[in-house]
């Protein structure tokens, strides 16, 4: 499916019909509930807990389950979060990862509100290779995913320009564009770009994924209070499938700051906190019933301000990185 959007578009950031679908799916009866988002001025206002100095140690205990309820019985054991290197120069707004498929070892990024809208390819040390300029707009682009498109086989990038602080836009947009066959070389992407507005109303959010089973695009909304809205990409709405809440047990962290879904069926969410969250998704599984059960957690690096997370190609590992200068690349490696 997204091949054909891809051909319809044209590369151009002229919106689809609105009787096009993102991916083929049908309306939901799913209940949406009324969201409790509080508002936020800033998204640079993380959480108290997290303004450690940039030159700290990262905190690598793992996080306490016993009173929590998260699960622990069959989940992945990981390794501490250490540095592989220091990000390239001028990323201080970064906001997005993603593995590279056709760059086996490389990372995509961008940053968000305020930047050009361009893709940088990362090394495994954080330092740039190529530059992409992007045939889109940027208003705050906050997540990128990349997955295999499961009608034509070819790897496929997801830009999603859904921030939104105050709240106050009628439409967010996800670009999507094929993968360069080389990303090394750098050069212009084009992109077809896809208007998309809340059922239940504007929604600020950080997190984009793509479920690979199906293709199906999904954002997860950030509030401070913890309620996050997992929405579902249908024609050219957003709707709510589910509904988290990361202030109370056996979640935590407060607000969602990206996610990211591996090749070997592992949803992740992480939040200001260094606790993130892992669901497994059976292939025939509904969503939201997944994320109905005790997540698995896993415990990143403490940084300064949290928002970039991707999983390796293969799924053993998980990468993070933080706004703000002079910051690193930080891996978390399976152990089990």
């Amino acid at each position: 499916m997204w091949l054909l959007l891809l051909l319809l578009a044209c590369g151009g950031d002229a919106p689809l019909d609105t009787d096009t679908r993102v991916v083929p799916t049908a309306d939901s009866d799913t209940d949406a509930d009324s969201d409790s988002d509080a508002d936020t001025d800033s998204d640079t206002d993380a959480d108290s807990d997290t303004d450690a100095d940039t030159d700290a140690d990262v905190d690598t205990a793992q996080p306490e389950t016993a009173d929590t309820g998260t699960q622990t019985s069959h989940c992945p054991t990981w390794e501490p979060a250490r540095s592989v290197g220091d990000l390239a120069e001028g990323l201080g707004e970064i906001s997005g990862l993603a593995a590279s498929h056709n760059a086996p070892g490389h990372w995509w990024a961008h940053q968000d509100s305020g930047a050009a809208p361009e893709l940088h390819l990362l090394d495994a040390t954080g330092a740039r290779v190529a530059l992409w300029t992007v045939d889109a707009g940027a208003t705050d682009w906050e997540d990128i995913a990349l997955a295999i498109d499961p009608e034509s086989g070819l790897p496929t990038l997801a830009i999603g320009d859904i921030g939104d602080n105050a709240r106050s836009r009628a439409s967010v947009t996800i670009h999507l564009a094929t993968e360069p066959e080389d990303p090394t070389t750098g050069g212009r992407l084009e992109v077809t770009s896809l208007p998309l507005t809340y059922d239940d109303g504007p929604r600020d959010a950080e997190s984009l994924v793509i479920d690979p089973r199906s293709g199906e695009l999904l954002v997860i909304s950030k509030s401070l209070s913890g309620d996050a809205g997992v929405y579902r990409a249908v024609d050219d709405r957003l709707e709510r499938i589910h509904t988290l809440d990361f202030g109370a047990p056996p979640l935590g962290g407060l607000a969602t700051t990206g996610a990211d879904w591996s090749t070997d069926g592992w949803l992740l969410i992480r939040t200001y906190l260094p606790d993130a969250y892992l669901w497994p998704v059976p292939e025939d599984a509904e969503l939201s019933e997944v994320l109905a059960a005790p997540p698995c957690p896993i415990r990143l690096a403490n940084e300064l301000q949290p928002e970039s997370v991707a999983f390796s190609r293969d799924g053993q590992a998980v990468v993070t990185a933080s706004e703000g200068r002079d910051q690193q690349l930080y891996l978390v490696e399976r152990s089990d």
